[in-house]
């Protein structure tokens, strides 16, 4: 049944003739990977892999100097987190855990403690009743985020207790997982992070003067993961998305850096698809078309990684490529909050191409000329609102409801026109986050509702159903999506942000509008109806504030330092409820905070406005 739905959905999408070529490329994918298989089971003979050099890495040569010359204080944080390492305290998202004790350690989930059988699994069908719950957590082990840590540690200090670590982290690794017979085999992706890490790790030891690269089992591995990496990339997907770009920025820098036969023909054919899936998976202005913040910056991480690498080696992407990737690092200025950290819409993975500091970044895969300082406050392509006035911010989102729309759109939530808000550099509304993927599917469809966002739900008042009727597909996708929401305009002068905005299905009844000064935020919404309508209002406050209720429509926030505010509706009659929710800061991990939640109903004709305004209190500010 799930073969012909997709086989519908392909046709619906990609037309016959776009269904037949996208099952060819299902069907030559996987003999690729076949014929590797039976050709190299289990070891992989090859004749050679070294790590290139180029004029780039000589002193006398280089354009800049890539020595890293690390402070007193940042020796002493990088050593303090690599004797941990040493010690056997590892960390994966905000839980610790353990390599050495411990048979097989790679394949082990330690949240269930329990193993992952040593077999080939399918990408999109890795569970089963015999396997833990979430593959999140296995994988996220596996992705070796931290190892360059130990690299740095011995290029600071020249203490090869560190280099030794690497490398017997990898062998451990290899060791644990026959080529392409466990589960950290499954996902290209993942296979494209984990090498981004060793090439980084051996690159920076190599650098120390550790060349651990010699190492023939590491040699092999490293082309093991760019021939398993080339046969699997993810091009018979019916809607690309951001695994594409990780999987052939990873093709591209381990082929960029490494010798082997095929490394110039994996090189070219990662280049190009990789340049072709920036441009399709972005908008003109540089948006991600997959509507969530975090994914924005996780494909921006992996096209700057590929963009170094190619100057590094003397390459040259297209000049439309580079010139989109400016733009997209743009609009990742401008959702980072004044708190440092990226916007949270749509799914929330916390994800990174790699774990580097600046300098230690373009040490290893050398300086990207290309990252634009700018920041805006209004994407009209995208549709997106991301004001800053001084330290206060808020960001709402129009546009698409997500990349591939019916049938997919996998990573964003129903959030049109919720807007997130931070005053005086303090978050006060926030989306509640991504608590868990695979591990919890009706959690994780409840996090995606419109009742975990600060929009407004308009109902029919006798059905109690809305129009648009979203409808979600189990863990990710929609089978449903809403049409389209506008941003009508957005004007900015010295002292105030205002927005316009409205959703597809009320374009004529229903206009939101949003005000941001130096003192308050104001969201208005102007309603008048045709029919009878029920409406629901949810406003998720971040866990800092306490909430505490002063009139029937006044409620006053603080915080552990006394900061204050006042948060009033006018204009309508609601009946208002102080509940709390879950917010996620975290994978796994739950804080409880109080969110607002307003229900009210109009007859149809007439006509209101329901004002909220969130101020500093005129008798006390922290």
């Amino acid at each position: 049944m799930q073969i012909i739905s997709n086989i519908k959905l392909a046709i619906k999408r990609l037309g016959i003739g776009g269904t037949l070529i996208l099952l060819a490329q299902k069907r030559a994918k996987k003999q690729r990977l076949i014929k590797l298989l039976q050709t190299y089971p289990g070891v992989a003979k090859l004749s050679k892999v070294v790590v290139r050099t180029f004029p780039s890495d000589s002193e006398e040569t280089s354009r800049t100097d890539r020595n890293v010359r690390p402070t007193e204080e940042e020796i002493a944080t990088i050593t303090e987190r690599a004797d941990e390492m040493l010690r056997d305290d590892n960390y994966f998202f905000t839980f610790i855990h353990h390599l050495k004790g411990i048979p097989d350690p790679w394949n082990y989930d330690p949240i269930e403690k329990k193993y992952w059988q040593k077999k080939n699994y399918e990408e999109t069908q890795v569970h089963s009743g015999d396997t833990p719950k979430d593959v999140k957590i296995v994988w996220e082990i596996n992705r070796f985020k931290y190892l360059p840590l130990l690299a740095q540690a011995a290029y600071a200090t020249k203490e090869k207790k560190y280099a030794n670590e690497v490398e017997a982290r990898i062998l451990s690794w290899i060791d644990d997982n026959p080529f392409g017979g466990s589960i950290n085999w499954s996902s290209p992706l993942e296979l494209a992070i984990r090498a981004i890490s060793w090439t980084a790790s051996l690159r920076i030891l190599a650098a120390a003067g550790f060349d651990i690269s010699k190492n023939e089992k590491i040699t092999r591995s490293i082309w093991q993961h760019a021939a398993y990496l080339n046969a699997e990339l993810s091009t018979d997907k019916i809607v690309r998305s951001n695994h594409l770009i990780g999987e052939t920025a990873g093709l591209y820098i381990l082929s960029s850096f490494f010798a082997f036969p095929e490394a110039v023909f994996y090189r070219i054919r990662a280049k190009k698809i990789l340049t072709d899936s920036i441009l399709k998976q972005t908008y003109a202005d540089g948006a991600s078309r997959e509507s969530s913040g975090w994914y924005h910056t996780f494909i921006t991480d992996f096209a700057d990684l590929a963009l170094r690498t190619a100057d590094t080696i003397g390459d040259n992407f297209d000049v439309e490529c580079t010139q989109r990737f400016r733009l997209m690092t743009s609009y990742r200025n401008s959702i980072i909050l004044p708190d440092g950290d990226a916007v949270k819409y749509g799914d929330i993975d916390f994800g990174k191409a790699i774990n580097l500091p600046t300098k230690w970044k373009e040490m290893v895969f050398g300086e990207n000329t290309l990252t634009s300082g700018e920041r805006k406050n209004y994407f009209e392509t995208a549709n997106h609102v991301t004001a800053m006035l001084g330290k206060n911010y808020f960001f709402i989102r129009a546009g698409d409801f997500g990349w591939g729309g019916d049938g997919f759109s996998s990573h964003a939530h129903d959030d049109f026109l919720s807007p997130i808000l931070a005053m005086d550099g303090v978050n006060i509304l926030v989306d509640p986050g991504t608590y868990v993927y695979n591990g919890s599917p009706e959690e994780r469809d409840a996090e995606r509702s419109a009742s975990s966002h600060n929009g407004v739900i308009i109902s029919d008042s006798e059905s109690q159903t809305t129009n648009h009727e979203p409808r979600l597909k189990l863990s990710f996708g929609w089978i449903k999506t809403r049409p389209n929401a506008y941003i009508e305009s957005c004007f900015t002068s010295e002292n105030e942000i205002t927005a316009q905005a409205i959703y597809g299905e009320w374009m004529i009844e229903h206009q939101r509008k949003f005000i941001l000064t130096n003192n308050s935020f104001t969201l208005e919404d102007h309603l008048h109806f045709q029919a009878n309508r029920s409406l629901e209002w949810n406003f998720h406050f971040h866990p800092r504030w306490r909430l505490e209720k002063i009139s029937p429509q006044k409620f006053t926030l603080r915080d552990y330092v006394n900061n204050y505010y006042e948060f009033e509706l006018s204009g309508i009659d609601a009946e208002l409820e102080l509940l709390q929710y879950d917010f996620y800061p975290s994978y796994m991990r739950k804080s409880k905070a109080w969110k607002l939640r307003m229900r009210s109903s109009i007859p149809a004709g007439e006509e209101r406005n329901a004002i909220f305004v969130l101020s500093h209190s005129p008798l006390e500010r922290g």
